[in-house]
């Protein structure tokens, strides 16, 4: 709840007329909206997990946890490029650093993290009714173990 909130408070402050105007502010708002979405996943899962609303496919919320989730750290890693840029060679920053780059760039990494998200998903989970839950094929597993973390964290930390 509270994330979601200061995510909203973000929002109104870095889209207010005097911040709007660069590229920073489309990555943070894009930043922004995902977090509290990934928020909002997570709380909707724990509520699954805890069976208070069966009516839901888990699978469709693990899903959308681990796309927001996926799309988030990546929103970081491409702000941590672009002020990178800024810093290390303004001149370029000039010509790549614009808004209309950043929503290129965003577009661009929702599209390949839906991508990366959806092509896997129903070859690799399977949907047990009696738990309510969406487990990962066992074949897939050890797999998993390796991917998620470099894909989350160790990928996005270089």
């Amino acid at each position: 709840l509270f994330g979601v909130l200061g995510n909203g408070l973000a929002l109104i402050v870095i889209n207010h007329r005097s911040l709007r105007n660069t590229s920073s502010s489309v990555f943070i708002t894009y930043l922004a909206i995902f977090d509290s979405l990934v928020l909002i996943a997570h709380l909707t899962y724990s509520v699954i997990w805890h069976r208070y609303l069966v009516f839901l496919s888990s699978c469709v919320v693990v899903y959308l946890r681990d796309f927001f989730t996926l799309t988030s750290v990546w929103i970081m890693v491409i702000i941590t490029i672009e002020r990178y840029i800024a810093v290390h060679s303004p001149f370029l920053a000039k010509r790549f650093c614009t808004i209309e780059h950043a929503r290129h760039s965003m577009y661009t990494l929702i599209f390949l993290t839906f991508v990366f998200s959806s092509l896997p998903f129903p070859l690799v989970y399977t949907i047990n009714i009696n738990e309510i839950a969406c487990n990962l094929r066992e074949q897939f597993r050890a797999l998993f173990r390796f991917v998620q973390p470099a894909m989350f964290y160790f990928i996005p930390g270089l």
